[in-house]
């Protein structure tokens, strides 16, 4: 340009050229723009960039990128360009397993399926640019052996003619292995230049190795690659192939007929073979509430700064999460009562969350006794609750972070009340609130449990046979309890023996697996001849309360039976009735055995025998009954402990035999009980070894 008229000032020509200069600056200025923004896994956000501008200045770094959603400031967990050299590098994993050569599970002699599938992956590969490498791999499982066949059909390549040649001799056989194929694609992909990315199409589901699935999902996204899957048919495992898209940044597509795979790849072209940048990010506003994202972006870099502006726009989802307490269907009066509060849905632990309810409860049948957070996702945080008024118990927790994701959200112990008739009482929650970042709807409901009336009588029933040996040796004596005593139910036990007349020393008590476990038993002798036991009892599955340890005195010459009666008895089980035992019959039968010989011999036509005797691994008792009348037949050991009942029928007279199997039992001395018209005959058996 000239300036050497006169009629402009040096200042004028000046001014002009920095006018012209400026211009040519702003042509050559470095543009940017958002062309296209990803929402399939929000709140991840996939923005597709184009940047345009003078190449000197070099691609933008991501430590040069500012990035804005309404406002506020996010940061950049992600950002690629494609490059000179390497823009994509893509492995192809088709399944061929012998489904592949079969259409609506008959076999297809035209391999449709492959044929298709062949077809449409050579139209994809038509699409790959000259700076695209791919691959194709294939795999399935030798038919008999089960081993796991992966095959390199063709490795990275630039050239997808010979890429599109590997599909021709592929031919279909075996069963699926998907995770371990995944596993061995994915081991191959990483650490290839570009942007790596996996396409697996299959048609069924995986049968063998399934614990290797979370492995292929968790390699693929430490190895940030991206697996696009493609389920071919009903048959294919849809669930599991759009999970794992989902977990590793892909995207899923369903082709219903061997057809469809066309389109499948087709859109697979448009998300994946893209010259634009790639910026992923996550929104701190992870709620679906239907709100505008305005996105502002700015890169930096030697010479230029490029900004973008666009929005989107989340879809208006409000979550809902259950609020129900889990009542027992019954339980006695005076029992204690633990009502978890539970909420089924999954809440984030990193995120606090606040809840605030109103709870009512029959108060006529139940008192409030205390809230416990231990154990549930309150576990640690301030829980406050305070009782309104009469059935109404106020609940509320501010910004604690749930201990766990799910399950109890705490635990409400009640006492229920004595009542005398089975009643039926409510706790019911109401005007519950739950904030966390996002707002949730909030269901609540109710439950139910009976309350049953205390028991107003127990019994105590006929012992355990116990046959003492003449040596001074032990045997254990069961106190049993008849009658129901509701399982972490306490229980206070008194009772009274008369140990005047009976052949046996009683040396103490024995509590091991019985109720009285916990508490122990306190023996003392009130006056001569009378023994009281007081007890602590816990209720359970058991109806042993403890156990006496006796001892015979004297041996003597013949079988001696020692009946013995209890009372007077208390049991206090907290309920408004004090249980009194009832002892109008025996209460249990001790045995004396001296093991006289003269005795034995002299048994009754009905007297019980064995053969063999002594024997190794089994023996048949045989008697003979003169009469018809109930019989029965058990087998103790030499504690007096009952390890057979053999029979408990009525029988008519005549001769009887029962074999018995001692396969499992120790070596040592056992006893066969016939008990028939009232009488008890005893016979000594020898176990060897």
């Amino acid at each position: 340009m000239r300036c050497a008229s006169t009629r402009f000032p040096v200042f004028a020509c000046a001014a002009l050229v920095l006018l012209v200069t400026g211009a040519s600056q702003f042509r050559a200025k470095a543009q940017a723009r958002i062309e296209y923004i990803d929402l399939q896994r929000f709140p991840a956000i996939t923005l597709h960039v184009s940047l345009s501008g003078p190449s000197e200045g070099g691609k933008p770094d991501i430590r040069g990128i500012g990035l804005s959603e309404n406002g506020i400031p996010h940061a950049v967990d992600y950002f690629e360009c494609p490059e000179d050299s390497i823009r994509l590098s893509i492995g192809i994993l088709l399944d061929r397993s012998a489904s592949m050569a079969q259409l609506g599970g008959k076999p297809d002699p035209d391999s449709t399926k492959l044929r298709e599938a062949k077809s449409a992956i050579s139209s994809f590969l038509g699409l790959l640019g000259a700076r695209d490498q791919g691959a194709l791999f294939s795999f399935a499982t030798e038919p008999y052996t089960l081993r796991h066949l992966f095959t390199v059909e063709q490795d990275f390549t630039f050239d997808a003619w010979r890429v599109g040649a590997a599909l021709v001799p592929i031919a279909a056989g075996g069963g699926t292995r998907m995770w371990q194929a995944v596993i061995d694609a994915v081991r191959l992909l990483d650490g290839r230049a570009g942007r790596r990315i996996l396409i697996l199409l299959t048609d069924g589901k995986n049968q063998l190795g399934e614990s290797y699935r979370s492995t292929a999902i968790q390699r693929a996204k430490d190895a940030g690659i991206p697996v696009f899957t493609i389920a071919l048919g009903p048959d294919a495992d849809i669930g599991v192939l759009a999970g794992l898209a989902e977990a590793t940044g892909g995207r899923f597509h369903f082709a219903p007929e061997p057809r469809d795979l066309q389109d499948a790849f087709d859109a697979l072209g448009e998300s994946i073979l893209t010259d634009n940048c790639v910026l992923q990010y996550v929104s701190r506003n992870p709620c679906y509430d239907g709100s505008r994202r305005d996105i502002h972006l700015e890169f930096a870099g030697p010479g230029y700064v490029m900004e973008a502006d666009s929005f989107y726009t989340v879809a208006s989802r409000i979550g809902t999460v259950t609020l129900q307490p889990e009542l027992p269907g019954s339980v006695f009066a005076r029992d204690s009562l633990a009502v978890p509060i539970i909420l089924p849905e999954y809440l984030s632990i990193k995120e606090a969350v606040s809840y605030d309810m109103t709870i009512r409860y029959s108060y006529d049948l139940m008192q409030f006794m205390r809230l416990e957070t231990a154990g549930s996702m309150s576990d640690g945080a301030e829980v406050l609750v305070r009782e309104t008024e009469p059935g109404e118990l106020q609940v509320s927790c501010t910004s604690m972070y749930p201990f766990f994701p799910s399950g109890s959200l705490f635990t409400l112990h009640f006492l229920s009340l004595p009542s005398d008739s089975a009643a039926r009482a409510v706790v019911h929650i109401s005007d519950a609130m739950l904030e966390g970042r996002c707002p949730v709807q909030v269901l609540v409901e109710g439950a139910e449990v009976e309350i049953r009336p205390c028991e107003d009588h127990f019994l105590y029933g006929d012992s355990l046979w116990v046959i003492l040996r003449p040596d001074g040796t032990d045997g254990l004596l069961p106190l049993m309890l008849r009658g129901t005593l509701p399982a972490g139910a306490e229980a206070r036990v008194v009772l009274r023996l008369s140990s005047e007349d009976l052949p046996f020393d009683i040396h103490g008590v024995e509590t091991a697996g019985g109720m009285c476990a916990g508490g122990g038993v306190l023996m003392q002798e009130i006056e001569p001849g009378l023994l009281e036991f007081t007890a602590s009892a816990t209720g359970g599955d058991d109806s042993l309360l403890f156990s006496l340890r006796i001892a015979a005195r004297e041996a003597p010459r013949a079988p001696l039976f020692a009946a013995m009666r209890m009372g007077p008895v208390e049991i206090s089980t907290g309920c408004r009735v004090i249980a009194e035992g009832d002892f109008s019959g025996l209460w249990g039968t001790v045995i004396i055995d001296g093991i006289c010989e003269p005795v034995l011999r002299l048994r009754r036509q009905h007297a019980v025998r064995n053969y063999p005797n002594p024997f190794v691994d089994g023996t048949s008792i045989q008697f003979v009954l003169p009469e018809d009348g109930r019989t029965v037949l058990r087998v103790m050991d030499g504690s007096g402990r009952v390890v057979a009942t053999l029979l408990d029928a009525p029988l008519r007279r005549g001769e009887y035999a029962f074999r018995f199997s001692g396969n499992r039992l120790p070596a040592g001395e056992y006893y066969a009980l016939l008990e028939h018209d009232g009488g008890v005959e005893v016979r000594r058996m020898l176990l060897l070894r």
